[in-house]
């Protein structure tokens, strides 16, 4: 089959639409992000707005990030932090809506349970980063 330069083109131009529109699944860099019922939790979640200040204006801690996972349709925030001078404390932490501390990974524990966790749950957004 022998197709045109017409057709070509317009095959071309419908492709090259697609590939600009981005199919629509990717949130934006500025985004507003909806999670525990709430807008931008980061800011209006008091309990995780806290935790990322402190964690913020803590100098032994060289890198953290906040990142939003959902898991059976809810939501969790996983807070993960970095310091330098300790390799056995706890790297991350993961957290339900109300700021309990569901499950504690890495550093030196009998048991991840993080693993199990992070099998099934799904990346939405990095909310933070240090």
């Amino acid at each position: 089959m022998k197709l045109g330069y017409k057709k070509i083109n317009w095959l071309l131009i419908v492709i090259i639409i697609t590939l600009s529109l981005g199919g629509g699944c990717e949130t934006k860099e500025n985004e507003m992000i909806m999670a525990c019922g709430v807008e931008d939790p980061i800011r209006n979640l008091p309990w995780l707005s806290d935790l990322k200040n402190n964690i913020n204006s803590n100098s032994t801690i060289s890198t953290a990030e906040v990142s939003l996972y959902i898991q059976n349709n809810v939501n969790f925030f996983y807070i993960s932090q970095s310091i330098e001078s300790a390799y056995d404390l706890p790297s991350g932490f993961i957290y339900n809506c109300e700021g309990e501390i569901l499950y504690t990974c890495g550093g030196n524990q009998p048991t991840d349970t993080c693993h199990d966790f992070f099998t099934s749950a799904i990346l939405v957004k990095s909310l933070w980063r240090k």
